[in-house]
């Protein structure tokens, strides 16, 4: 496929003895960080960046910085986000002699003044759990556990909300996917909503630093980035897809499937490239945001995490999966997980996995990190090649939160992540008492569709009405006012009222009350103001309804001097 005219030689100018390292690494250990690259941050007051390039390598102008070039024989020095024009376009890579070891030549670098930070590019596994076989009940019995059905009598997913899946590519032709795929009309140079050979005209129409990306973007390819996110091994992106089409059925039914393929070809298992995947989900208008891989322990990015914050300032919904246990490498309370990234971030929602009875399964990450739970275990879903099939892990817990924060999108387009996360954390199902070694440990809950999407605001009381409390003097007497509990999803929790001395004002609040009724003391009969009432609910997840009908002294029949 093409070429990024925007990014030519960011990130895939990798030679062939780097690419053969990196594979042999990879089947011989756990791969923490790519050999070869590191990514640096420079100060603001270095200003333009000019690197030169010569048959010794690339420099800078820079004297201490030179040096470390020299030394570590740095060949290639690209931006990452060449399109940018804020403090990412000061984000750069450096591809040096593979010999040396990343993380120590990152270590040096960050030694450097004129650097803000100096990292190795981390690499991340997918948070899929080994050969999940335990299949038990109906071929997608997770969707009533959280309540999908009476989700969807109140919403089906909007096609305006976009959820970006950032992964190993999604089979984007697959019949049950391919009318929810993303189509970039930036790129549509005609306007006839389809990709035809006046599309293909090798230029960026729509200046997002990425040529003809119709349906999203490929940053690891075969060889070099291209603008086919179609999945190729290790498969792992179509099942985490949120939709509902042909075969099966999804949270989110007519949300539209931004595809971003982060994972490369050569190194089976590893994805490198998923926060430029980020980046380029948030740029390009992703509502919400599933990242269904880790990395587990060390130590935290500055990169990363400026990416994810960067997304975050976009109005981003960022959905990650907890983490799994690797062979070799369990856990189980009492004993404390270690850092999982990227569901550790700030901004990040970090999803648990749970199985068919709400309890915790045996290779889920948990802590109080995490926010919330949703099933993960035996998962029947899409897979490449036009095909479905099951799989277990927090890679297919995350994206049913995804699919829920789709839907929820779709109702409340000014929800933010942080709004959805204390949705999330209040009206999930309390599952601490089946799992009581992990109470604490699991957000607030398994998530609950239903609830998280009904959690509207009350109806409005409309017989609020008003008395002269019984053995009251007309003169100086005390107001009774009452009025029947409206109807709420999740119930009513509390009433607060309001005085005002002008119909047409909601005036101050008296009070709150549990009860249906309110004895306003001393109030009949002033001498110098009437008094008007009115009265809102507040139900379980802080929603509050709008002004009841208003009441006054004079339905009670008394004559106020002026």
């Amino acid at each position: 496929m093409l070429r990024p005219s925007g990014i030519a030689g960011i990130i895939f100018c990798a030679t062939i003895m780097v690419i053969l390292a990196f594979s042999a690494l990879s089947a011989a250990t756990p791969l923490q960080y790519v050999p070869g690259q590191i990514i640096v941050k420079f100060a603001p007051e270095v200003g333009e960046i000019r690197a030169q390039k010569s048959n010794s390598g690339i420099s800078l102008g820079i004297v201490s910085l030179d040096r470390k070039l020299e030394k570590y024989r740095v060949h290639a020095m690209d931006q990452i986000f060449a399109h940018k024009d804020s403090e990412l376009a000061m984000i750069y890579q450096m591809d040096f002699d593979f010999q040396s070891d990343a993380l120590e030549v990152a270590r040096d670098f960050a030694r450097e003044t004129h650097l803000l930070y100096a990292e190795p590019r981390y690499v991340y596994r997918l948070c899929e759990a080994p050969n999940d076989s335990s299949y038990e009940s109906g071929l997608q019995w997770y969707l009533d556990k959280v309540q999908g059905p009476e989700a969807w009598d109140i919403a089906h997913g909007d096609s305006e909300v976009v959820i970006g899946i950032v992964d190993t590519g999604v089979d984007w032709d697959h019949p049950d996917l391919a009318d929810n795929i993303w189509f970039n009309s930036g790129e549509d140079v005609n306007g006839d909503g389809l990709i035809t050979a006046i599309d293909w005209n090798n230029v960026d129409d729509d200046g997002n630093g990425f040529v003809d990306d119709w349906h999203g973007w490929d940053f690891g390819g075969t060889a070099i980035a291209d603008n086919n996110p179609n999945e190729d091994e290790p498969v792992h992106g179509t099942h985490v897809v949120t939709h509902n089409e042909v075969g099966v059925a999804g949270m989110s039914w007519n949300c539209t499937i931004m595809p971003v393929k982060v994972s490369r070809t050569p190194y089976p298992g590893y994805l490198a490239y998923g926060y430029e995947g980020i980046q380029y989900a948030a740029d390009n208008g992703a509502d919400v945001i599933n990242m269904s891989w880790g990395r587990i322990g060390g130590n935290p990015s500055f990169f990363e995490q400026e990416i994810i914050d960067s997304a975050y300032a976009k109005g981003a919904i960022l959905v990650a999966a907890a983490g799994n246990d690797r062979p070799g490498q369990t856990y189980a309370p009492p004993d404390t997980c270690p850092p999982h990234y990227p569901s550790w971030y700030h901004h990040v929602i970090a999803v648990a996995a749970t199985d068919q009875n709400d309890r915790a399964t045996s290779f889920t990450f948990y802590g109080t990190w995490v926010d919330v739970s949703a099933p993960g275990q035996s998962i029947y879903n899409t897979w490449w090649n036009d095909t479905y099939t099951w799989l277990g892990g927090t890679s297919m817990a995350s994206p049913l939160v995804a699919g829920v924060a789709g839907l929820v999108k779709s109702v409340d387009p000014s929800l933010n992540s942080d709004g959805f996360e204390i949705r999330m954390q209040t009206t999930s199902d309390d599952i601490d008492g089946l799992n009581p070694s992990y109470a604490g440990w699991l957000g607030g809950g398994r998530v609950n569709a239903r609830r998280a999407l009904g959690s509207q605001a009350p109806e409005v009381i409309a017989d609020l009405s008003i008395a002269l409390e019984s053995g009251s003097k007309v003169s100086a007497g005390d107001f009774r006012l009452c009025w029947s509990e409206p109807f709420d999803d999740e119930g009513i929790v509390r009433y607060v009222v309001y005085r005002s001395t002008a119909a047409g004002s909601l005036g101050d609040s008296l009070a709150g009350t549990a009860d249906t009724t309110y004895l306003d003391l001393g109030t009949a009969g002033s001498v110098s103001v009437n008094y008007f009432y009115s009265v809102k609910s507040v139900d379980g997840t802080g929603n509050k309804s709008d002004e009841s009908n208003k009441v006054g002294e004079f339905d009670c029949g008394l004559i106020t001097a002026r």
